[in-house]
Formats: C-alpha cells, structure tokens, sequence
C-alpha cells in the first residue's frame, strides 16, 4: 500500500514561513494528529525552502518507520510544497538534504508525536 503525505510552507502575517506536515490519514490513529506546524525561523525564500526541505525529509523517515511498524507492507511517500507548487518529492532527494538540519528536524517532530501518543494532549 502506498501512503502519502504532504509538507507546504504558509507565511504568517509577521513574515515567518512555516512548515505545515500533513499526516496521512492512514497514521493519524497512531499519532493523534492530522497535521503539525513548525516554524522556519526565517522569512526569506530560500532559508525558508531549505527548512521545508528537511522538515519534509525528516517527516519522510518518521512517518516510514511508523508505516513499518503498524502498517505492514507501507510505503510513504512526501511530497514538499512552495507557494502551491510542488517542490519535489522528497525520496529520491533524502541524500541531498542537509542531515543535520533533518536531524533537528526529526527531533521537534518526534517530540510532538510521542507527546500525543502518551496522552500528554489535553482533551
């Protein structure tokens, strides 16, 4: 089965771009969430693309392990967008991304999840 998902940058009134991490609906049961927000920390263009692109990698990888655990046979796949055009699709790019940055990324991401999935979320 092939799941996808989706990563889109959204500007915010001050000027920051955000990253806007769309779960697929077949992994929202697990992590209690349909989407995250993270913020860029930049209102510039191209900064702001780069953190798109490691936010998406980092999406990539953690929604793959998820699929893999619960969703036997899964495989994900992230598409990036900027300014309502896709970007890329983010596989075939995993290696071309900056690893620190999808490292950082993967943290803030993991941190959101597993606070969900421990009932940390207030009802």
């Amino acid at each position: 089965m092939k799941i996808k998902g989706r990563v889109y940058a959204k500007k915010a009134k001050n000027g920051t771009y955000y990253a806007r991490i769309i779960l697929p609906n077949e992994l929202r049961a697990v992590s209690g969430k349909s989407a995250l927000w993270r913020s860029t920390g930049s209102g510039q263009v191209q900064e702001a693309k780069r953190s798109i692109a490691a936010f998406s990698a980092a999406a990539q990888l953690i929604f793959q392990e998820l699929a893999d655990k619960y969703l036997d046979g899964s495989e994900v796949s992230i598409s990036a967008e900027f300014n309502r055009k896709t970007v890329f699709n983010v596989t075939p790019h995993l290696d071309a991304i900056d690893q620190e940055a999808i490292e950082h990324a993967r943290k803030s991401l993991e941190k959101s999840l597993t606070a969900d999935s421990a009932g940390e979320r207030k009802a």
